[in-house]
C-alpha cells in the first residue's frame, strides 16, 4: 500500500504489511518503509537491514521540521494534540499526518486518557540526537562566521506553517 503526501495514511493497514511512506521532503524515492507489526517500524527494520539503512530511516522519519518540532515539544512530556496545535501553529491535518509517520516509526508513543490521546517520546534518548544536531549547527555556524550561539535561547518549538 503507497500513501503520498496529504492523506498520508488513509486506513490502518492490517498487521503484517509492508508500507512505503513518501516523507514529504521533496525528493523523489525519499520513501520510508515500515512494517506495521508488534515491534514498531525501526524495530523490525534493525534486525531485517543493514544498520546504514536503519540509521538513514530514521534521519528520513526526522526529516520534516514539524516533526523533529513535535519531538521538541514532548521533551516536557506527554502532550495531546490540542496542546501540542498551539506549541507548533499547525492545522490539525499537518499535525495528524506527522504523527502518524512519527508513531509508524517508533518514535512516539499514544495512550488513551478519556477521549483525548497523550503523546510521549518512545526513546528519550532522542533527545540526546537532537541536542547532538543542534550542537553540531551551532559548531557549523561558529566555524563558517565566528560567532558562538547560544544553545539555551535557540528556539526549538516553533515551527509555523507557510
Amino acid at each position: 500500500m503507497r500513501h503520498m503526501g496529504v492523506g498520508l495514511i488513509s486506513q490502518i493497514p492490517p498487521i503484517g504489511s509492508l508500507i512505503e511512506i513518501d516523507l514529504p521532503i521533496g525528493q523523489e524515492g525519499s520513501g520510508l518503509m515500515l512494517e506495521q507489526d508488534q515491534e514498531t517500524g525501526l524495530a523490525r527494520a534493525y534486525r531485517t537491514r543493514p544498520i546504514n539503512e536503519v540509521e538513514a530511516s530514521l534521519f528520513k522519519a526526522l526529516a520534516h521540521p514539524a516533526r523533529v518540532g513535535v519531538l521538541e515539544a514532548l521533551r516536557d512530556g506527554e502532550k495531546s494534540v490540542s496542546e501540542l496545535l498551539p506549541m507548533l501553529g499547525l492545522a490539525p491535518p499537518h499535525l495528524s499526518q506527522q504523527l502518524s509517520i512519527l508513531k509508524l516509526a517508533g518514535l512516539i508513543d499514544g495512550r488513551r486518557c478519556g477521549t483525548r490521546i497523550l503523546y510521549t517520546l518512545a526513546f528519550p534518548e532522542l533527545l540526546q540526537v537532537l541536542d547532538a544536531a543542534r550542537q553540531v549547527l551551532a559548531f557549523a555556524y561558529a566555524k563558517s562566521t565566528g560567532v558562538h550561539l547560544v544553545l539555551d535561547e535557540w528556539d526549538t518549538t516553533s515551527y509555523q506553517e507557510n
